[in-house]
């Protein structure tokens, strides 16, 4: 009786280790899983400066004085053709 009694108490006692080890490896899960998503979650809420430049085509300039000129040549008329 005295040594089944022993055997409990032992069993128990290796469980409980066992039990704590189990919590310490959640824990230590947890917690990794928590910082990568703070990490994450610091990143993505960064606000990066960046600065863009537009260039124009030199064509697209030359159609504009094309479409500028034609349009004062159709409102004043065009006076090179009858010199």
């Amino acid at each position: 009786m005295v040594c089944n009694l022993f055997l409990v108490f032992h069993l128990t006692y290796q469980l409980q280790e066992i039990v704590d080890e189990l919590k310490r490896v959640n824990m230590c899960y947890f917690f990794r899983i928590f910082l990568i998503s703070t990490l994450l979650s610091g990143i993505g809420c960064t606000v990066m400066k960046t600065e863009h430049h537009i260039t124009l085509d030199h064509n697209i300039s030359i159609k504009i004085e094309q479409e500028v000129n034609d349009f004062l040549d159709d409102l004043y008329g065009d006076d090179s053709g009858t010199n």
